[in-house]
């Protein structure tokens, strides 16, 4: 929300207004009627005798019947000579016609009846000083708030964490709902971790440490879909691989040759943050739901990665783990949820420019092709062809529309052993006609390889992969995460392929999460029914702490369930994220934003931003401000900040120059709130020079000495007036002080004329003096002061009046 207003400076006012006699619009000021401002205040304890009138007026005091040609600048705290009011504005919305998209309603960019939509109007004439006239003040208002988060479901996929997964998939439609009550613009992104597939931590070609599920989606549906394919697999670790994929998570890289490095994000560059694709802006939460503690965590005396399995380098191999540049970069597709016949496959189309990994999750797929029997898929090693079986398929369709030399594709990364990969020139999907089939013969062990297959230009092809269950052991169910690259002659060795080397250090891992502004949420469960703590609350407490994943109170966004069955998992989860919400707070800013899409730096317009109000003390507020930042803000808390401008660099020219730009409201400096619109104008050249109208720029107040003097038979003894300003070279400001019987007769009195020029900044005169010196009756009780301000257009400038200062005492008449 947007205001426009300017605030009045503290002053020690010791008069107030009390009568006022209208002034006719536009007269000068020596023809108007004057206010009167009563009472005087006494001087000071030990002069009581002496009384004193201050008035130094601000934007609030001003008024048709005091003032006109003026305004208040906040810039310099001081009245100036106004040339806005000179610009044409038919509409009287306070925004020039030069300016104004909208004539005829009270916006000007919009064109929707909704000022608040527009932001900020200014008029920026040009001074090169950057001072008086030409500085503007706008006091913006916001709310603290975190509009968008998105919310990364991490789950700990192994089999002591099955009774969890199935609460989350059983409730997970409920948690969305309540998580939406605190952060209703949410998405929610999913993936699982295990651990590397090598000995003594799991089996080979068994899992892999980090799994990529779903993109963040405000779709609901699709989240519970994705939810629902999960399942666990076993390994022979009690610590787990989750810093490994948070790494992945927060970087979007892969981890040696058991993950690739994330591609091209659907809504780049919105949201292209991390493997799920963050949008950036928005507050970045990892949902990590484990029993276990971590390898390579911030504990350096916790379970750390070591050899064996990542053996030193024996050239001329490379070390156990070491960086990759022959798996192409993922891409996601949701579709693939659904992809197991032909009719459902997910079309790739032509794939002559792009080589691509998929990662997706078979759970829910049904066994539509039996890969089993087709030549090359039709026996393991050690049995009879046609034992095996096969079990979920997915099935891709794709084309070359360019000649290819050569193609490649393999299982690798497939989160169990034994997986067939067949390739199928028409959509029956035969098993007998297939063109090639393989489960691990041609490839990495148990995953499947297809290499040196004939591929005609724009045939349309199907891919299948398919899982294998062996004759020895028909119970397997080879279903969940699976990987599938597809690779065309000329692409291994792309340098963008290159995956960091595993494992990834702590240190790598926290780095990797601050720079992309990933928090770290956690729920840790019990392993068993036996335990009496989770192991891995200790470590999910230092990571949230470690990524600011904590409250106002120094507490990590952390719930630790005291059940191994799940119950209470959904209330935890939802807990947990409101914690970011009601709990936690967070730093507002406001900076300017240049439009790139000009030569001119608008930010330049702004003189400063300041916070002006950060609500301390307040129900709902912030602990402190400083420079543009409230600091320690609890959401909702209502923030006011102060912009200044003023126009140093563009010159005007023979015609009106509009210019746009933004102010960036900001939480914690990544999270995006709010952007707010800012027009300014550079009136044109003619417009810069001021009016010279004689007395079309004045202020005065009268005031009435009765009230401290006893009239008769006392009468005031008019003392000292003090000016306080400034009279930029070739301006001037003229005092006029007139005094009558009665109130009524000021406005024809005749004035006293006190010049002020050549400079000044401030001065006194003997207001009895002056009387007596041109003339004039001394003693009369009421008193008019009037200020005239004379600009300067050799180059343009206007005098500055702070305000005056006049002192008197009561003398018995002789």
């Amino acid at each position: 929300m947007i205001s426009h207003r300017q605030t009045a400076r503290i002053w020690t006012c010791c008069a107030t207004l009390v009568a006022a006699a209208a002034c006719g619009e536009g007269q000068a000021a020596v023809d108007s009627e004057n206010a009167l401002i009563d009472p005087p205040a006494q001087c000071s304890a030990d002069r009581p005798d002496c009384s004193v009138s201050q008035d130094f007026p601000v934007a609030s005091d001003l008024n048709a019947e005091n003032s006109a040609g003026i305004r208040y600048s906040n810039g310099v705290d001081s009245l100036v000579i106004d040339r806005v009011t000179q610009l044409p504005d038919d509409d009287g919305d306070g925004v020039p016609n030069d300016a104004d998209d909208c004539p005829g309603t009270p916006d000007w960019i919009s064109c929707d009846n909704d000022p608040s939509n527009d932001g900020i109007y200014q008029t920026a004439f040009f001074d090169s000083t950057g001072a008086n006239e030409v500085v503007r003040r706008s006091v913006v208002d916001v709310v603290a708030e975190i509009p968008e988060v998105d919310i990364y479901f991490l789950i700990d996929a192994t089999p002591t964490l099955a009774e969890e997964i199935t609460v989350l998939q059983s409730e997970i439609l409920n948690i969305i709902s309540d998580i939406r009550s605190s952060f209703p613009n949410a998405q929610f992104g999913l993936g699982l971790y295990r651990e590397y597939a090598l000995a003594p931590l799991a089996a080979a070609y068994s899992q892999a440490p980090y799994h990529h599920v779903l993109d963040f989606t405000d779709d609901d549906a699709l989240v519970a879909t994705a939810i629902g394919t999960l399942n666990t697999v076993q390994n022979a670790t009690s610590a787990s691989a989750a810093t490994q994929a948070l790494y992945s998570v927060a970087s979007g890289l892969g981890l040696g040759n058991f993950v690739p490095n994330r591609g091209a994000c659907p809504n780049a560059p919105d949201a292209d943050i991390g493997y799920p694709c963050f949008r950036e802006g928005a507050l970045h939460v990892v949902m990590n739901i484990t029993d276990a503690e971590v390898h390579n965590g911030p504990n350096p005396a916790g379970a750390q990665y070591g050899d064996p399995p990542f053996a030193p380098a024996i050239p001329p191999d490379l070390p156990v783990g070491a960086g990759v540049d022959t798996l192409p970069p993922v891409y996601m597709f949701p579709e693939l949820f659904a992809a197991d016949t032909a009719a459902l496959a997910l079309d790739l189309g032509d794939l002559s420019g792009l080589s691509l990994t998929l990662m997706g999750m078979s759970t829910a797929l049904t066994n539509q092709v039996n890969t089993a029997t087709a030549i090359g898929c039709d026996t393991m090693s050690g049995m009879p062809p046609g034992a095996d079986m096969d079990g979920k398929d997915v099935v891709l369709a794709l084309r070359f529309d360019s000649p290819l030399v050569d193609l490649e594709v393999f299982a690798n990364n497939t989160h169990w052993p034994g997986a067939n990969v067949a390739l199928f020139d028409d959509a029956l999907l035969d098993p007998l006609t297939a063109l090639a089939c393989d489960g691990g013969t041609v490839g990495d062990g148990l995953w499947g390889k297809l290499t040196g297959v004939p591929i005609l230009t724009s045939q349309q092809y199907y891919l299948v992969a398919d899982g294998i269950i062996p004759a020895a052991d028909p119970g397997l169910m080879p279903e969940g995460a699976f990987s599938l690259s597809i690779v065309h002659s000329g692409d291994p060795g792309d340098s963008t392929w290159q995956t960091s080397d595993a494992p990834v250090a702590w240190a790598e891992v926290e780095a990797a999460l601050l720079s992309s502004n990933v928090r770290v949420a956690s729920v840790v469960t019990l392993r068993d029914a036996m335990s009496m703590s989770s192991a891995g609350a200790a470590d999910a407490q230092e990571i949230a702490l470690a990524t600011d994943a904590r409250t106002r109170f120094g507490s990590p966004w952390l719930t630790e369930l005291s059940s191994s069955t799940g119950e209470g998992l959904d209330a935890a989860i939802s807990n947990t994220i409101d914690l970011a919400r009601n709990l936690s707070v967070y730093d507002f800013s406001l900076t300017a934003l240049d439009d790139a899409a000009t030569t001119v730096d608008e930010t330049e317009f702004i003189e400063s931003i300041r916070h002006d109000d950060c609500a301390e003390g307040q129900a709902v507020g912030c602990s402190f401000g400083t420079l543009n930042e409230c600091r320690s803000c609890e959401l909702d808390a209502v923030l006011e900040y102060e912009v200044v401008f003023a126009n140093r660099t563009v010159l005007p020219t023979s015609s009106a120059q509009v210019f746009d730009f933004e102010l960036d409201v900001r939480a914690d400096d990544a999270l995006e709130v709010e952007r707010i619109p800012v027009r300014v104008m550079v009136p044109d050249s003619a417009a810069h020079v001021f009016d010279d109208t004689p007395a079309s720029a004045f202020y005065r107040n009268a005031y009435d000495a009765t009230e401290r003097c006893i009239t008769p038979p006392e009468f005031p003894k008019w003392g000292d007036l003090t000016w306080e300003g400034s009279t930029p070279s070739g301006t001037s400001i003229e005092l006029q002080v007139r005094t009558a019987p009665v109130p009524e007769e000021l406005p024809t009195a005749t004035p006293v004329i006190l010049p002020i020029s050549g400079g000044a900044s401030s001065g006194t005169f003997d207001i009895r003096e002056e009387l007596i010196a041109a003339g004039q009756v001394v003693g009369l009780p009421y008193i008019q002061i009037t200020a005239l301000l004379n600009p300067s257009d050799s180059p343009p400038a206007t005098p500055t009046l702070d305000g005056w200062t006049f002192e008197f005492v009561c003398e018995a008449a002789q």
